[in-house]
């Protein structure tokens, strides 16, 4: 099973993340959250192959949505998929979507910074990482998108990629293996 908890932020544990929580502080003002418009890409240069940008919306019955906007090359690389325009709870396994989905829902209650150490399913291949979601507003103060960045530590990236890449073939076999499984009970009943 999937584990994950809050995790407190310092610069000697995850000096990549702090570094960008310093920036995202740097841009609020008078408390209030920074805006998308405020951000610098030059000033995140070395960071942008972990960053990513999701969108926050509501769906017809009000509930949140996030949609991801901007996925920088690492990430892209460790989850073996192209990200934009997809929804955490398209991402597999369905369980992972699912608790990124309610992280990003706690983040937007919050309306503050929240970093998250993710890890542990039931064997040892799965990957562990850290994720920090920083959140942005609109003119009127919503938070309108997450400027977010993933922490996979170097020695651990293959096993990062490794893990998702079954994943995927995992959910891409499932159709087949249904199909199968419906053949074989119908031979049973003959």
């Amino acid at each position: 099973m999937l584990r994950t908890e809050e995790v407190a932020l310092s610069q000697e544990g995850l000096p990549d993340l702090y570094r960008l929580y310093c920036y995202w502080n740097s841009l609020r003002s008078g408390g209030e959250l920074p805006r998308k418009r405020h951000l610098d890409p030059l000033e995140l240069r070395d960071l942008l192959d972990w960053i990513f940008l999701v969108e926050v919306r509501r769906s017809s019955d009000g509930q949140p949505d996030f949609i991801y906007r901007l996925v920088g090359e690492g990430i892209m690389s460790i989850h073996q998929i192209r990200m934009k325009g997809l929804r955490p709870q398209d991402l597999q396994p369905t369980q992972f979507g699912q608790i990124i989905y309610r992280h990003y829902c706690e983040a937007l209650q919050r309306e503050d910074a929240i970093v998250h150490s993710i890890s542990g399913w039931q064997d040892s291949r799965t990957p562990h990482y850290c994720r920090i979601l920083l959140p942005l507003s609109d003119e009127s103060g919503a938070v309108c998108f997450f400027l977010a960045a993933d922490h996979h530590p170097p020695s651990q990236r293959r096993q990062s990629e490794a893990y998702f890449r079954n994943a995927i073939q995992e959910q891409e076999e499932m159709p087949r293996l249904l199909e199968l499984r419906g053949c074989l009970e119908q031979s049973h009943k003959v």
